[in-house]
């Protein structure tokens, strides 16, 4: 695999991970009016996604600082973002692939 290609797979490797970190903070959601000691016991996880010193990226996840609820309008932005993030991606490892076939063309 080329660089391009790893750097790209690595990339809807994040884009997936971000999208199921939101879908998890969805599907474990409070309503806004939940008792104080549940909001407390759940709170929201967080993905950070951070570029990584030999090329692509990564995502961290980890609990919400402030321990806050859900907030649904910012996960579905998250689950925007990932699936955009995702095809993005593959666009660019489809490229590379192309650039690859077009190069082994010439070559033979």
């Amino acid at each position: 695999m080329s660089s391009v290609s790893a750097i790209a797979a690595s990339g809807m490797r994040a884009a997936e991970r971000r999208l199921e970190v939101s879908a998890h903070n969805v599907a474990s959601g409070l309503p806004g009016d939940a008792p104080d000691a549940v909001v407390k016991a759940f709170s929201a996880l967080r993905a950070d996604q951070v570029q990584m010193p030999d090329g692509g990226t990564t995502v961290r996840v980890s609990r919400h600082p402030d321990g806050s609820a859900v907030d649904l309008i910012h996960e579905v932005v998250e689950q925007l973002t990932a699936r955009y993030a995702f095809a993005a991606n593959a666009k660019v490892f489809e490229a590379d692939a192309h650039m690859r076939k077009s190069l082994l063309d010439i070559k033979v």
